[in-house]
């Protein structure tokens, strides 16, 4: 019995990382899709140039990585 409940401890508490695990993985996902989204609205009304918005954008997607 003890045995059964070393485990059923076991089972929650990596359902409960695996809950973290997937939370956050859905942040950095939603995230990295609104840098997307940033990124092509600046590229296609050409307030991207090869300058300090390029190497911003580049950072703050290192950041979120």
């Amino acid at each position: 019995m003890e045995k059964q409940r070393d485990i059923v401890a076991r089972l929650e508490n990596l359902e409960s990382t695996t809950l973290e695990l997937e939370l956050n993985f859905k942040q950095k996902l939603d995230s990295l899709a609104e840098l997307k989204q940033s990124l092509l609205q600046k590229a296609f009304s050409g307030e991207l140039t090869a300058g300090k918005e390029v190497s911003n954008a580049i950072h703050n997607k290192e950041e979120v990585a």
